[in-house]
């Protein structure tokens, strides 16, 4: 099984390196599709000015997919899928070493 959560981890620095924070959560399964999705983006005026762009992140819940095939064909695409370059995931290290040692 994959560590989601250092997925997850990833993905909140990365977007938050980038002044993107959470600002609406939708729970897509009660419309029949096992995923979750977050919405992304600056929170300041000044920040929505300079960047008003909008990031959306889907997390496809495996544990609301009720056929196991479909279920273990799905997790090992996932497993196989890289979101971040090495490079990135480098980079959003070292911000997340300078925000635990700044103030």
């Amino acid at each position: 099984m994959r560590n989601w959560n250092g997925v997850s981890r990833n993905c909140r620095w990365f977007l938050a390196v980038t002044g993107m924070y959470p600002v609406g959560y939708y729970d897509l399964s009660v419309a029949g599709a096992p995923v979750h999705s977050t919405v992304f983006r600056p929170l300041d005026d000044a920040a929505l000015r300079a960047n008003p762009f909008r990031g959306f992140t889907s997390l496809l819940r495996l544990d609301l997919i009720a056929d196991e095939a479909l279920r273990a064909d799905a997790e090992a695409v996932l497993a196989r899928r890289q979101l971040f370059t090495t490079g990135c995931r480098r980079l959003t290290g070292c911000r997340q070493m300078i925000w635990n040692t700044s103030g």
